[in-house]
């Protein structure tokens, strides 16, 4: 192998270490930057507390019973009916 060749490849051994460190310090980078702090998680969910606050008194709800004459109840034993 001759001296230039020696050379031809230290290089590029060496520029593909510096673009596999260059890669992971960006991934590393973009992983920080996409997770918020406690404090933005705070505020977060107190704008979603207030939404629901406000829509909620737009419905309404009604709960009613009805009992059927006659028939029997779902937890009732031959016994029972």
């Amino acid at each position: 192998m001759s001296r230039f060749q020696s050379r031809i490849q230290w290089t590029l051994a060496c520029l593909e270490l510096v673009v596999r460190t260059a890669l992971a310090l960006a991934m590393a980078a973009v992983a920080a930057a996409q997770q918020p702090d406690g404090r933005e998680i705070v505020r977060r969910s107190v704008r979603a507390n207030d939404e629901n606050w406000n829509r909620a008194r737009s419905y309404t709800f009604l709960e009613r019973i009805e009992e059927l004459w006659g028939a029997p109840s779902s937890n009732s034993t031959p016994r029972d009916r």
